[in-house]
């Protein structure tokens, strides 16, 4: 199975057919990818630190010390600000290569910089090489990763992973490794009060489609993805499950690192190793579109990752 042709359009230049994808301004540095002329993203994708705190988040693990919830509110990652630093754009063997730095700010002066190169590989894929400067003292972060809005119809899932149901670092052994499909409503998790949910760990390849057209994400390590009806601040901002109500889009989430979730509504909190520390990160992985009607996502996943 082979990819649709690419076509890319950045300061006046574009070349084939089939598939479209802009560059410009913005903390996402990627504003946009069409299958002739179907929007498969509404927005970004952009850094992602923060995730809907779960139960266990907001139990303090020892007296007089913050809640990891607490924690990341503290630093602001639940609000952080972009400052596009820059974008570069030129063109390397015919294809665009773009150079992202977006400055993201929270609170107590804490900057996060996050630099981006987005680029098109010869078997027709997107690719985010990813640098991320995380300041030490925010020592248990949630999560790092990216996150983007699809449009609605793209509600149909498939993945090669854990599953069938979420998983998480440290609660991954009850979800087997395999190919599954669900869709978007599916994943949701009812939990009383609305919180992170509908993750899948080590995961190879997932893909969303309408049936017709579809987005291939892979990476050349295993990462975690989620695919939600609800952002996470609808779910963060809600108090019941009867509060939400979905927006009308699908929020996909393409992460790294995904903290552990612990046990510290009747235990200790998450272990050590499933603690996601600052530093510096590196990580790369690619978007694809693809027809939906004829191409093995499993196939082009293998393709994509051996160029």
């Amino acid at each position: 199975a082979r990819p649709v042709d690419l076509a890319v359009s950045h300061a006046g230049v574009e070349w084939s057919n089939g598939v479209a994808a802009r560059f410009g301004g913005g903390p996402a540095g990627l504003t946009e990818i069409e299958v002739d002329g179907v929007a498969l993203l509404e927005s970004g994708p952009v850094l992602s630190l923060f995730r809907a705190p779960t139960d266990n988040d907001g139990i303090r693990p020892m007296e007089g010390m913050p809640t990891p919830a607490g924690r990341w509110r503290r630093w602001g990652l639940d609000r952080l600000e972009p400052e596009v630093v820059s974008t570069r754009a030129r063109m390397r063997q015919g294809a665009p290569v773009v150079d992202h730095v977006v400055r993201w700010h929270g609170l107590d002066g804490l900057v996060f910089e996050h630099r981006r190169r987005v680029s098109i590989t010869p078997a027709g894929a997107i690719t985010f090489d990813e640098t991320l400067d995380v300041p030490e003292r925010c020592d248990d972060l949630p999560r790092v990763g990216a996150a983007f809005v699809m449009p609605a119809a793209f509600d149909r899932i498939e993945w090669y992973g854990r599953g069938p149901h979420e998983s998480y670092p440290d609660r991954a052994r009850g979800a087997h490794l395999g190919r599954f499909a669900s869709t978007v409503a599916e994943q949701y998790v009812p939990y009383v009060r609305p919180q992170e949910h509908g993750h899948h760990t080590d995961t190879r390849w997932a893909t969303l489609t309408d049936g017709v057209r579809g987005l291939l994400v892979t990476a050349a390590q295993p990462f975690g993805f989620s695919a939600l009806g609800h952002s996470v601040a609808a779910l963060d901002a809600a108090e019941h499950d009867v509060d939400l109500v979905p927006d009308g889009f699908v929020h996909l989430h393409v992460d790294a690192h995904m903290r552990g979730l612990g046990t510290a509504s009747c235990g200790p909190d998450t272990l050590p190793q499933y603690l996601v520390r600052g530093r510096r990160f590196t990580w790369s992985w690619s978007l694809a579109a693809f027809d939906a009607r004829r191409d093995d996502p499993a196939v082009l996943a293998r393709r994509l990752r051996a160029t």
